[in-house]
């Protein structure tokens, strides 16, 4: 005999227990030696297999026999086999691991029957395949009597998918009822187009309609196949527990929200009619996953319109009344809910009502739910132009992180948002623009940062801007998000702005500043709120190199500060400036001067590009290489940068400077300077007399023997060379400057180049204690061509000299192809 687990059984008939199937395996011929067997459950709940023996066995035989049983459902607990026979029994052996399916629920999401009403159920059955199925099998699933799959000419949406969402390529279709008149089932099959591995849980999502009465629950039957058809082999196979059809409730309807947006909060308006209530049940109206119908006091925002019924408790997303007498309820009703993120799974999206009594379901009713806008995750970014305070022209970066494909992105301004009317973008096309709303077509991928860079927006007045972006597919929205964006900077008003040479500066202050020359700008800013100790004054140009030579003062006393550099690049100009971290607090409606030392680099008189800002800290201070209005980065490159608490945004006007001119003075009159010259082989040593004829600023007339040579000048001195008088050769061997003592009056050459101006006067301004002529100061004789008169007067303890050009101004001339330019000798005295 034969213990096997008890969850087995042996057909009745045993016929099929033949000698094909029992034989003794030693012998060369088969040879039957068992001939019938019987089965029955022993006293410990096994079942127990008797088999006749027809012939003798002998000891140390091999023998081998088989019996036909019908599987159970799942794995026996208790999975041993043993075989006994004369008195004998063997060890408990393992049988075998049964192909079946795991971890197997099917769910519903009404059990209500339809009454007639063909009203469509949703289930979902979750089950784990114990062995691959190849693409081409198929998995079925048959309904119990009653029951009838939603299809359209046998094709029908059945959705097969992992547990974590991913869809599996199949087909769906379902069969012609089976079974007798009043007790048909049909079936679902769904074709495998990819291969199905095991080891993971998969998800049949199918439309049914549910009987239309009620009845006990009945088994499905679950199926897979490595084919498409039944008859080819059975893979694995399961029955599953049904669920009990309750009666429907005689009316439940529901007014929910169009388009409703994730995590936001909408009004939802319910009406139901129980029938044939009794005091102390209960009416459940139990929303979909996701949902909350709780308040900060009871049901959020409950509100009874028409009929009556008891006051309503609510937990999560259930409502409950218990009844508090006998009778039907007609009860219509509204209530705020809060949406969860994005729209629940197709069999949990369901608006239930039940009607239970003591626990148990007496009759059902569900609607389904709208789809959920979902809430992408949105980050709203002001780029650090020049422009970022109110009513200015700024960029500001949208990143989006959607939870659904989409084609477009509109992007509306609320309040304190800005004006779109004249906006730009690069990140995609720009479809339609209005002053609040901006729609842009851009492919838009679940899970991944689309960004959306606008340009040229019309910033609001300060304060945290609003925002509001939608995704849409083909018109259709599919993603919205309204909430706060960054924080716009109130103007920080720079009352005056002065650059001024500094005290210790040649010339003196009567001149501008040059391109090249260190000077001071001063501004004075009125603080409408107070400045912080720790707070950080940054001040920069495109046009300047900024010192970290900075004085703070108010009321004429200076503030403690401590400076350092900011440089880098704005667009494709240099931008030097230094942040100013002052060392206390500056109060309120309280004026105060910063003074920074700065260089001029060019001419960019008149141009906007002082930047003043205030920020919170040191680290809030940015680098400045981020902060022109030419630079953005990448569409979906997110920068976190911190925004000044105030900003002047750039529009102090750059300081008017003097373009820095070439100069060169020399001595062209050298009364004194010994030159050792040797005239025909003897050496004589002449000097430069009151006769000698200037030539101009590289040349003077030596007198020799009653001779003269011109000398060439270099750096104010004359160079040595040969040189012929006559038949005679001259050498010029030495020179050497003779000093002019004090209150001599000597010719100097001033040669100026102007660059590409043409200057109608030109003021020489000589060194401390040199004096011009008060009279005509040009030199006769020199070359003054450029000018047409001199006249000197005293500025500080200055003498100027000024020199009124020739019409057209005193421009680098064409003379015999050579360049010439601006050139004058004149007095002065030392």
């Amino acid at each position: 005999q034969s213990q096997i687990p008890g969850m087995f059984t042996v057909p009745v008939d045993t016929s099929q227990l033949t000698s094909a199937n029992v034989v003794n395996v030693t012998t060369v011929a088969h040879r039957r030696v068992f001939s019938a067997c019987r089965a029955r459950v022993n006293r410990i709940g096994r079942l127990e297999v008797a088999i006749s023996v027809e012939d003798r066995v002998t000891d140390n035989g091999v023998y081998g026999f088989s019996l036909s049983v019908t599987n159970p459902l799942v794995d026996p607990a208790d999975n041993v086999w043993s075989i006994e026979t004369a008195g004998q029994i063997s060890t408990l052996f393992p049988g075998v691991e049964l192909w079946t399916f795991g971890s197997v629920s099917l769910t519903p999401a009404t059990t209500a029957s339809n009454f007639g009403l063909a009203v469509e159920n949703t289930i979902v059955v979750e089950f784990e395949p114990a062995n691959p199925l190849p693409s081409g099998g198929s998995i079925q699933l048959r309904t119990p009597p009653g029951f009838q799959f939603a299809h359209n000419f046998g094709a029908c949406d059945g959705v097969l998918e992992t547990s974590t969402g991913t869809g599996v390529q199949s087909e769906c279709l379902v069969s012609a009822a089976v079974g007798a008149p009043g007790e048909y089932a049909q079936i679902l099959r769904v074709k495998l187009l990819e291969e199905v591995p095991n080891g993971q849980t998969y998800r049949l999502i199918a439309g049914v309609f549910n009987p239309s009465t009620s009845g006990p629950a009945e088994d499905w039957r679950l199926q897979s196949f490595s084919g498409s058809v039944a008859d080819d082999r059975l893979v694995d196979a399961v029955s599953i527990p049904g669920f009990r059809v309750v009666g429907r409730l005689a009316l439940w309807t529901g007014t929910v929200q169009d388009n409703p947006t994730g995590e936001a909060s909408g009004k939802v308006v319910f009406h139901f009619q129980a029938e044939g209530v009794q005091a102390g049940d209960e009416i459940q109206i139990l929303a979909p996953v996701g949902f909350s119908l709780v308040g900060t006091s009871g049901c959020s925002g409950y509100r009874s319109i028409a009929g009556s019924a008891p006051a309503p408790s609510c937990s999560g997303a259930r409502l409950s009344f218990r009844a508090t007498g006998a009778g039907a309820i007609n009860h219509e009703f509204e209530i705020i809910v809060t949406n969860p993120a994005r729209t629940p799974k197709v069999q949990e999206n369901f608006w239930a009502c039940q009607h239970r009594r003591a626990g148990t379901l007496v009759a059902a009713a569900a609607f389904a739910g709208v789809g959920i806008v979902p809430v992408p995750v949105v980050r709203v970014n002001l780029l650090p132009g020049i422009r970022s305070a109110q009513s200015s022209g700024g960029s500001i970066q949208f990143l989006v992180t959607a939870a659904l494909a989409a084609d477009m992105i509109s992007v509306r301004a609320l309040s304190s948002g800005g004006d779109l009317s004249g906006s730009t973008t690069s990140c995609g096309t720009l479809v339609s623009r209005e002053t609040s709303r901006v729609n842009v077509t851009l492919t838009v991928t679940p899970g991944v940062v689309s960004g959306l860079i606008l340009k040229n927006v019309t910033l609001s007045s300060a304060g945290v801007t609003e925002w509001e972006v939608v995704t849409l597919q083909g018109g259709a929205i599919r993603d919205r998000w309204q909430g706060s964006g960054f924080t716009q900077a109130p103007k920080l008003q720079v009352e005056s702005a002065v650059f001024s040479q500094l005290v210790d500066a040649h010339p003196s202050s009567q001149w501008r500043p040059a391109v090249g020359q260190t000077a001071e700008a001063v501004f004075e800013l009125f603080a409408e709120a107070t400045i912080s100790a720790g707070s950080v004054i940054a001040v920069s140009s495109p046009w300047y190199d900024v010192s970290t030579d900075v004085t703070v003062t108010v009321a004429g006393a200076a503030v403690p500060v401590t400076a350092q550099p900011l440089s880098g690049l704005s667009g494709s100009a240099v931008l030097w400036g230094v942040a100013v971290q002052v060392g206390e607090d500056i109060p309120a409606a309280t004026r105060l001067q910063v003074g920074v030392a700065a260089m001029p680099l060019s001419t960019g008189a008149g141009q906007d590009g002082w930047l003043l800002e205030i920020f919170a800290s040191a680290d809030d201070a940015v680098t400045t290489e981020m902060r022109g209005d030419e630079w953005s980065p990448a569409c979906d490159q997110d920068y976190i940068h911190s925004l000044p608490l105030r900003t002047n945004d750039g529009q102090t006007a750059d300081f008017p400077v003097a373009e820095t001119y070439s100069l060169e003075v020399t001595a062209l009159s050298r009364r004194g300077d010994t030159v050792q010259v040797t005239l025909g082989g003897l050496a004589s040593t002449p000097r430069v007399g009151d006769n000698v004829t200037q030539l101009d600023a590289f040349g003077v007339v030596v007198e020799v023997a009653d001779s003269e040579v011109v000398v060439e000048v270099e750096d104010g001195a004359m160079v040595p060379g040969e040189f012929t008088i006559g038949n005679q050769s001259l050498e010029v061997t030495t020179v050497t400057p003779f000093l002019p003592p004090p209150l001599t009056a000597i010719d100097v050459g001033v040669v100026i180049h102007p660059n590409s101006t043409y200057p109608t006067v030109v003021q020489v301004v000589a060194p401390l204690g040199f004096r011009f002529p008060e009279d005509d100061c040009l030199r006769p004789g020199t070359d003054t061509s450029a000018f047409l008169s001199c006249s000197a007067s005293m500025v500080d303890l200055y003498s100027v000299a000024t020199l009124v050009s020739v019409k057209g101004g005193a421009a680098v001339r064409n003379v015999g192809g050579d360049a010439v330019v601006p050139r004058a000798g004149l007095e002065v005295t030392t």
